[in-house]
């Protein structure tokens, strides 16, 4: 007959893997966008910029009382996009086109040295830092659950073991504490 000790290891065993499969997923999301999270300043987990320079055809310098809607369009369609509802400003000698929310061309006045940046959804990264950041009432509960099932699978992998490699043996303890006392030593010197 098995002593109690041993059924609550083979059933945390038991708990620690199927939550530990079932969690996985819902951990690699908070993983990589917990990491852009970490680098935004570096990388924009919502879109990738992608800048072209290049020098548009024409009889430079240009005035900017010569400039136009028709002028602007045509720039414009040389992107394959449209230019209807484009919208223009000059600012001393440079000619800021915003095509859309995601584009925009700036062109020197007086070298015809122009800058075209589109920005592009990056839909994988993005959904996923969506999530993370997310407080709509379908991803709280959600969480939450997230939450409290890794806690169980932390509260069973530290019963699971018993011995010296355990909790209470100094394998165990003594990482347990090292775990403990990074985030704390961080919070102090930090």
């Amino acid at each position: 007959m098995e002593h109690f000790g041993q059924k609550i290891r083979k059933w945390s065993r038991t708990i620690h893997r199927d939550l530990s499969y079932i969690f996985t997923g819902m951990m690699f999301v908070y993983v990589v966008s917990g990491f852009m999270l970490n680098h935004r300043k570096d990388i924009n987990p919502y879109y990738t910029t992608h800048t072209y320079e290049y020098r548009v055809k024409g009889d430079f310098p240009l005035s900017p009382e010569s400039l136009n809607n028709t002028y602007v369009s045509r720039l414009v369609a040389m992107h394959n996009l449209d230019g209807s509802k484009a919208t223009y400003k000059v600012d001393q000698n440079l000619l800021k086109i915003s095509i859309s929310r995601s584009a925009a061309l700036s062109v020197n006045l007086q070298t015809g040295d122009a800058v075209f940046q589109q920005l592009q959804n990056r839909p994988f990264l993005g959904t996923m830092n969506r999530l993370h950041r997310a407080l709509n009432k379908w991803w709280i509960p959600l969480s939450d659950a997230f939450l409290i099932g890794w806690l169980l699978i932390i509260l069973t992998g530290l019963i699971m073991v018993k011995g010296p490699k355990g909790i209470s043996g100094w394998r165990g303890g003594i990482e347990l504490g090292i775990g403990i006392l990074i985030p704390v030593l961080v919070i102090l010197f930090l």
